[in-house]
């Protein structure tokens, strides 16, 4: 348990790290992650609501680990930014898979471990 919190809260930091990245450079996100999208600034704001708003909630669970509202509610986090970047690849052909292979490294071990433990609640 003791190491997913670790895990918890280096995917938190990273997710706040990225997001002032997406804010202080807007046009970043389109040089790796959406190279074929129009570049505007309020996607790139849209992006950094997205991951300040995740990274807080990971962080908090990483630090509370026995709410399991919380628990659920990042896990869902994990799910719902998956299931996007399988969408935004396979239908919208927006990115490629060289692109997504960061949120698929991070995100499907920490929805297989979660789940597990959500498993035995």
């Amino acid at each position: 348990m003791q190491l997913l919190q670790y895990w918890l809260f280096f995917i938190g930091c990273f997710r706040l790290m990225c997001s002032f990245k997406f804010l202080i450079n807007p046009v970043s996100i389109f040089s790796f992650a959406y190279p074929n999208v129009k570049k505007e600034g309020l996607f790139s704001r849209i992006a950094f609501l997205w991951f300040f708003t995740t990274g807080s909630m990971t962080l908090a669970c990483s630090l509370d680990f026995e709410n399991k509202t919380l628990f659920f509610l990042t896990w869902m986090t994990f799910v719902y930014g998956l299931g996007h970047h399988v969408v935004e690849y396979l239908y919208f052909r927006t990115t490629e898979i060289k692109n997504n292979l960061i949120q698929f490294s991070l995100a499907f071990p920490s929805i297989i471990i979660m789940a597990s433990i959500m498993a035995t609640w």
